[in-house]
């Protein structure tokens, strides 16, 4: 959808510069996402905290830069601060897979009760 807008029907090429960076930063989460889940699964750990602690830094510089360019955007578009409320509200964090051995270990007391 990013990638298919008709970015010349913004008409201010400040807002054409701050736009032309969204459906770059959306690949670029998507090949972090790609690369955190080739290294937890070829790391033996079950708790590969530093795998995750990499990439959650590298997501969050990411989104800094996002908030900036959305910023540049909606000043470009002269939008009211009001316009997008609810985009700056803290992104959900999605709790991290737990280890098969654990799920094993819950079944195992499960079945007990």
């Amino acid at each position: 959808m990013l990638t298919g807008f008709p970015i010349e029907s913004l008409e201010d090429p400040d807002a054409m510069v701050a736009f032309a960076f969204f459906p770059g930063a959306l690949s670029m989460a998507a090949d972090l996402y790609g690369h955190l889940e080739e290294a937890v699964r070829a790391v033996e750990e079950d708790d590969p905290v530093e795998i995750f602690t990499h990439y959650a830094e590298q997501m969050a510089t990411l989104e800094e830069l996002l908030q900036q360019h959305l910023d540049e955007l909606k000043a470009a578009l002269k939008l009211k601060d009001a316009i997008g409320a609810g985009h700056g509200a803290e992104l959900p964090r999605p709790q991290r897979h737990a280890s098969k051995k654990r799920h094993g270990a819950r079944r195992s007391q499960a079945a007990e009760v």
